[in-house]
């Protein structure tokens, strides 16, 4: 998620729950907290889903469907990803409005520690926002992603970085702690939020859960407020492991 200029993209996901495992899924949603994992070589993974959310300051709603990020590896510690938005906007002073295409964004992920040893993952993620949506100019954001168990069920994870639109525009950062709590079923909670030029300090919490109907499959359900602005979001989703 590139700062406040594409908000609530695809990228919005859930750390691992301890190490990766060969073609199980792990997804980068529905937290704000990026997992250092990589989708296995010779596979593909699609994460989507619907999402709302609101700025009473604004008076505005936004309905975000499908939301979609495809991650494409293209080797062992290396992916590629591709994400698409399509965006409905209701106001005051209109109803829900035509659909419109936020800005795609191209990533990469390089995953540095896989946690094999010592349950510590690590890995270097970084998304450019093309001007497809009507915006001007490329904006980026650099994050580091960690992860490390902290226990038979839980796990801890955390990003930081920086966000960049002709020069340095702020910072990011989010922590997610989260528990298996059995049957496929996982929760979490999580403080994340932005420091931009423009914004300052805009700060919020997320919690949600996922459940994970088999391998290659994982359904979410999130939701957000925001502690020192008026805003929030709930939003569902699915998740697929694709390939042989």
């Amino acid at each position: 998620m590139i700062g406040c200029r594409v908000k609530w993209s695809a990228v919005i996901m859930l750390f691992a729950f301890g190490s990766a495992k060969a073609q199980q899924i792990v997804t980068d949603r529905p937290d704000q907290t990026e997992s250092a994992a990589i989708v296995p070589l010779g596979l593909v993974q699609w994460e989507g889903g619907m999402l709302v959310e609101w700025e009473d300051a604004d008076a505005e709603t936004r309905w975000m469907t499908p939301t979609s990020l495809v991650r494409l590896p293209i080797h062992e510690k290396l992916e590629l990803r591709w994400v698409y938005n399509q965006n409905r906007v209701r106001s005051e002073q209109s109803t829900l409005g035509a659909s419109s295409t936020t800005d795609m964004e191209l990533g990469v992920k390089w995953n540095v520690l896989d946690g094999t040893t010592n349950g510590h993952m690590l890995a270097v993620l970084s998304h450019w926002a093309l001007p497809t949506g009507g915006e001007s100019g490329v904006p980026s954001s650099h994050k580091l992603c960690l992860s490390h168990d902290v226990g038979e069920a839980w796990a801890l994870g955390y990003n930081v970085g920086c966000l960049w639109d002709n020069g340095m525009d702020g910072w990011a950062y989010a922590l997610a702690v989260g528990r298996a709590i059995g049957g496929g079923w996982s929760i979490y909670a999580e403080p994340y939020g932005t420091w931009t030029n423009e914004a300052g300090h805009r700060a919020a919490m997320d919690a949600g859960f996922t459940w994970l109907q088999n391998d290659r499959i994982q359904w979410d359900w999130s939701m957000a407020i925001g502690l020192n602005h008026d805003f929030g979001y709930q939003s569902i989703g699915l998740s697929l492991l694709l390939g042989d």
